[in-house]
């Protein structure tokens, strides 16, 4: 079965500086924050930033696939999201914006203000897919903004992508483009 074409970046996403804008793959130098390296034959790592059992169960189904895809960690809340991140420096997060406590818009600002080298792929994925906050994640450095009931797979498909070209850097042409069926990203 085809899936539907994904949504294109988001214009006004920010795009953090990473190590695949040094031609050398390193590092560049004044980022300062964390780094990692991005070996082609490990498993894209997820971290899952969701407070309902049911549905961090229905993503790790979606997203698992033994050497290619894995959950590395859950988050329940803001707190223990930024501290998951910081040690499985995962390469993709997908956060709902509520949460046991916080919300997944400060998830967002705090991963961002890490400037990670490269900066993670940042998907926001709810059920209250209204404007106000699709603005509000994507000026907090979203990548993608995506309704649960309607974009569900399109999590796995927005991976599948970001490993299909080795980079999971948003914003670097490497995305596929917008398929003209949704108005959200």
């Amino acid at each position: 079965m085809d899936r539907p074409p994904l949504p294109q970046p988001v214009a006004g996403a920010q795009r953090a500086v990473g190590a695949a804008d040094d031609p050398s793959g390193g590092s560049l130098p004044g980022r300062g924050g964390l780094s990692r390296e991005i070996d082609a034959n490990e498993a894209l790592r997820v971290l899952v930033v969701e407070d309902l059992p049911r549905v961090q169960q229905l993503l790790r189904e979606l997203i698992d696939e033994p050497g290619r895809f894995e959950v590395a960690g859950l988050a329940e809340s803001e707190e223990e999201a930024i501290a998951k991140f910081d040690l499985l420096l995962p390469q993709a997060v997908v956060v709902d914006l509520n949460l046991k406590s916080g919300t997944g818009l400060g998830v967002i600002a705090g991963l961002r203000r890490k400037h990670t080298s490269p900066p993670p792929l940042l998907i926001v994925l709810t059920n209250h897919a209204l404007p106000v906050l699709e603005a509000a994640c994507l000026k907090a450095g979203a990548d993608y903004f995506l309704d649960k009931s309607r974009d569900f797979h399109k999590v796995r498909t927005l991976l599948e992508h970001a490993a299909s070209r080795h980079s999971v850097l948003p914003g670097d042409g490497t995305m596929p483009p917008h398929d003209g069926n949704s108005t959200r990203h």
